[in-house]
């Protein structure tokens, strides 16, 4: 149900905790935050998550998206539907039509809209991201989402001279820290209240495995007697995988878990540093073995520069463990959008060619692309996408954006001791070829 070509139903049932508790009103909107009625951000530190439901920002933002105006921070949505990709917003819109039913659905919209576009009911979905406590240091990750590249952060500054960060600042990045604002009892007052209403939980991070206050939040649910209604969603890193996570997933009426792997064997080790692929993959292969049958697997790899010439050495091994284990398994292709020199829309024509011909080929060899099912139409659609996409940036090409690129390869190489030109030598001579 389309009200507008804006229109997005996660202002009416959606709220999301940001890792610095700040509030928004989408996960991949970025550089936005919900502000309350004097127009600061809202601090969960020392604000009510339920204050963040209905204040001026957000009662505008609905009107805006009633009325089909764009809105500032969802570019990554407008930017999906250019290229043919099934957008976020296009995928939350029919997923919550019918989760909740035409008449919940509409109910919620039209009411607001006679109320001065006040949701009176609490919302259904929570996005909790309980910190940036990671054991990873992904490349194209954030000190916001990774206490790792916090630390490594300071450390680059003091071994440049403060070179490391004039380099982000003219990126549109700064370091920072992020306070333990979760244990606020206030917070937990509030999502307590939630828990009854909540039919769908997602959690990320940081890494979610790591996070105590997720275990809180999931033993809190099955206290409460609520786990039975409420879907949960998991973006993992696979470096652990408990037994104590898998049991108490068993209580919950449906998980989702997106393994976060960029990579196949040493490409995503060069990619989400300090990971180890035997451990990576024999986690995957755990929560496949003995994981209730109300878990699902799947995969959303974050295309980049360094792995535009081989996420098909990834497809593959994922299409092996769908073979192998004769599971659906989604594969949704996420593009990296920032820092903008890790997009490979900078890249020369060259590269992009290469590219485009590895992609086409893999797609006339697999064996699971064409499957009738809702994952494969996910992939077949990240596919198409994805080409359509290197077509449409095909001569694109940013110097400037490269030479970033270079400059924040070998810091980081130096840094943790590992060679860009041995983990991608064919991507390296292309882009020595073209003048790098």
């Amino acid at each position: 149900m389309e009200y507008s070509k804006t229109f997005c139903i996660y202002p009416w049932i959606h709220q999301m905790t940001t890792p610095t508790g700040k509030v928004n009103f989408c996960c991949i909107s970025f550089n936005t935050a919900v502000l309350d009625d004097s127009g600061a951000p809202i601090s969960l530190s020392t604000d009510s998550f339920q204050k963040a439901w209905n204040t001026q920002y957000m009662r505008d933002l609905r009107e805006k998206m009633l009325t089909g105006k764009p809105v500032t921070g969802c570019d990554i949505c407008y930017n999906q539907e250019k290229i043919g990709k099934k957008s976020y917003r296009q995928t939350h819109n029919e997923e919550w039509l019918q989760r909740l039913g035409a008449e919940d659905y509409e109910q919620r919209v039209q009411s607001s809209i006679k109320n001065n576009y006040v949701v009176d009911r609490p919302p259904v979905y929570l996005d909790l991201r309980l910190g940036n406590l990671c054991n990873l240091k992904c490349r194209m990750c954030n000190p916001y989402n990774s206490i790792m590249i916090e630390k490594e952060w300071r450390e680059l500054d003091e071994e440049t001279q403060g070179a490391y960060s004039k380099f982000w600042q003219r990126n549109n990045m700064e370091n920072g820290s992020v306070d333990k604002w979760y244990e606020s009892d206030n917070f937990w007052n509030d999502v307590e209240k939630y828990i009854p209403h909540l039919k769908k939980v997602y959690m990320t991070g940081g890494e979610p495995t790591l996070i105590e206050a997720n275990y809180r939040f999931l033993d809190k649910c099955r206290e409460l007697g609520y786990a039975k209604n409420i879907e949960l969603f998991f973006n993992l890193n696979f470096t652990r995988m408990t037994d104590r996570f898998i049991e108490q997933l068993k209580s919950f009426k449906w998980t989702n878990i997106n393994a976060s792997l960029d990579g196949f064997g040493p490409t995503n080790e060069y990619i989400r540093g300090n990971s180890n692929w035997k451990i990576t993959s024999e986690n995957v292969d755990k929560l496949i073995v003995n994981s209730g049958s109300n878990v699902a697997l799947g995969f959303s790899p974050v295309i980049q520069i360094y792995n535009i010439l081989s996420i098909t050495e990834l497809l593959d091994y994922i299409e092996t463990l769908i073979l192998r284990h004769n599971k659906n398994m989604l594969v949704d292709i996420l593009h990296c959008y920032y820092p903008e020199f890790l997009d490979f829309a900078v890249l020369p024509k060259s590269i992009k060619q290469e590219a485009k011909k590895l992609i086409q080929d893999w797609v006339l060899r697999s064996k699971t692309l064409n499957t009738k099912s809702t994952n494969g139409f996910f992939l077949k659609n990240s596919i198409e996408s994805l080409v359509t996409r290197l077509d449409q940036t095909m001569d694109q090409e940013d110097p400037s954006k490269i030479r970033d690129f270079i400059e924040y390869t070998t810091t980081l190489d130096k840094k943790r001791k590992q060679s860009f030109s041995t983990s991608f030598p064919k991507l390296s001579e292309m882009l020595r070829e073209a003048g790098y």
